[in-house]
Order: structure tokens, then C-alpha cells, then sequence
């Protein structure tokens, strides 16, 4: 877990409160609310005659996270707060997407520093740690903004996220190609590897998993061209670099992402499909 200092919690605290680019006073304790944090009292008052503004809201969250942090002596309840504060789902309108973009590049740039980051989906991952605020800005505003931008599956980062961040695009593709393996083997229970395993895993007539029912003409060629598509990531990307060696491989960091885009299509068929059934259930 993230080890973190009453100044780290300053930090996040300032962030997330920003004057400008921060949420508003309003989310901020919707999110503690919803991380289970308590909701100190922020020093405002207004009565007839007179009204006192209070704590700002920066300083009102830090007041509820450090009491959160000293009172249980752990920083889980933190942790929480941040993945409230950083799921996409609160900033689905328009006006909000801007707030996002701040809080998701700022808070990985702190975070980075830990060892840790927000992937897109709002998934928190461990990383490789920066060892300088230089590291932070070359690493984050560099691979980050593109593997944001390309909305790489969860799937997808967590088996090659490490080695993107370090420039390695040979481990990368391959390792998110093993994970995609490793997802249908999971789903179906089934030790198979290769073409094997998703003509196994796949077959109409009998299959551990389905993109659907098969009944249609459009369904069964929907299910053949998922198929064809994994089959080919399999071919083009698995087989080759399992085979090939480190120093021959020669696509460079655009046509990684490309490569990680098409294995990232892949997962999200595979979040529609079902599992019929499964090997030893």
C-alpha cells in the first residue's frame, strides 16, 4: 500500500482543492462521504447578522483526510478518497472533462513519486518509482498522456504498464499478449494455449465462452471476426516475439501503442462476453 506523510496529504489536499482547476467545495464532501471519511465541521457560520466564511476548501479537506490518517494511523481511508475522487463515472458531462484531465495528470505526477498511478478506468497500479520530479514530467506527460489518449484497456496496462513506462516495447507487446491469453484461460478453465485455446474456448458448437448465441447470421459472423481477431493478435504479436529476439525487435513506440490498441479491442469483446461454462465447475 502507499505509504503516505501528513505533508503528502497536504499535497493531494491541494490539489484536489484547487482553487481553480480543483472540484468544488459541494463534490469534495460528496467523495468523503462516499470514501466513509468524516466530515469535520469547515468553520462556516451565518446567523442574522453576521456570517463567517470559514476554511477554504483545500484546507477543509485537509482538516477531514489528516483526521481520517491520524485517528486510524493507516493510509487505506486515503486511498479510498482518491479512488472516489478519480473514477471517470463522476465526470461525465461535458463542462467536468476538463476537471478530470487536471486531477488525472496532477495526482499521477504526485503519485508517480510512490511508485503508483491512475490508469484511464480509474484503476490504481503500482509502477515503476521516479526517482526525480524530472523523471515525473518526462515519464507522465510523455507515455501517459499517449496510453490516455488511446484508452488502453485496464487489462491491457496492468500486464504492460511497467515495461511501456520504461520504453521497453518489446516486453510490452508481449506481455500484453500473454495477458490476454491468460484472461481466456481464466474465463474458461481451459490449460490450452495459442489458436488452440481460442478454438477451444470459442467453438460454436460447444463453447466455454460466447460473444453471443450464435442463432443469427450477423451473430455468427460477429462471433467468426472476433475470432479472426484473435487469432491474429495471437499470430502477429504472441507468436512472433516469443520467438523472436529482444534485440530484432524493431517497432518503435507508436507502433507499440498501435499493437496495444488492437490487443485493448480484444478485452473489450471479451468484457461482452459470457462464460458458458468452464473446466473443472
Amino acid at each position: 500500500m502507499i505509504d503516505l506523510t501528513l505533508q503528502d496529504i497536504r499535497n493531494l489536499s491541494n490539489i484536489i482543492g484547487d482553487t481553480n482547476d480543483g472540484i468544488s467545495g459541494a463534490d469534495i464532501k460528496r467523495c468523503l462521504a462516499d470514501a466513509g471519511i468524516e466530515i469535520l465541521d469547515d468553520g462556516k457560520n451565518q446567523t442574522r447578522y453576521t456570517y463567517t466564511i470559514g476554511l477554504i476548501k483545500r484546507d477543509h479537506l485537509y482538516k477531514c483526510l489528516s483526521n481520517e490518517f491520524e485517528k486510524y494511523h493507516s493510509a487505506n481511508r486515503i486511498i479510498a478518497f482518491l479512488n472516489v475522487v478519480m473514477d471517470p463515472g463522476r465526470y461525465v458531462k461535458q463542462e467536468d472533462r476538463r476537471k478530470y484531465d487536471y486531477l488525472f495528470e496532477h495526482i499521477n505526477k504526485f503519485l508517480r513519486l510512490k511508485g503508483y498511478q491512475y490508469d484511464k478506468s480509474g484503476s490504481l497500479m503500482e509502477i515503476p518509482k521516479a526517482d526525480s520530479l524530472d523523471d515525473v514530467d518526462k515519464l507522465i506527460n510523455d507515455m501517459n498522456s499517449r496510453m490516455y489518449h488511446r484508452a488502453l484497456h485496464r487489462e491491457v496496462v496492468k500486464y504492460c504498464g511497467k515495461e511501456l513506462l520504461r520504453k521497453d516495447n518489446y516486453d510490452a507487446v508481449f506481455e500484453a499478449a500473454k495477458g490476454l491469453e491468460k484472461r481466456i484461460q481464466d474465463m474458461s478453465g481451459l490449460p490450452n494455449t495459442g489458436e488452440g485455446l481460442i478454438i477451444k474456448a470459442f467453438d460454436p458448437r460447444s463453447p466455454f465462452i460466447a460473444l453471443n448465441s450464435c442463432q443469427t447470421q450477423t451473430e455468427k459472423d460477429e462471433t467468426d471476426g472476433f475470432i479472426f481477431l484473435l487469432k491474429s493478435i495471437f499470430k502477429m504479436y504472441r507468436n512472433p516475439a516469443a520467438h523472436k529476439l529482444k534485440c530484432d525487435w524493431k517497432k518503435d513506440q507508436t507502433e507499440t501503442l498501435d499493437a496495444l490498441t488492437v490487443i485493448s479491442v480484444a478485452h473489450k469483446y471479451l468484457d461482452l462476453c459470457a462464460e458458458v461454462r468452464k473446466v473443472g465447475r
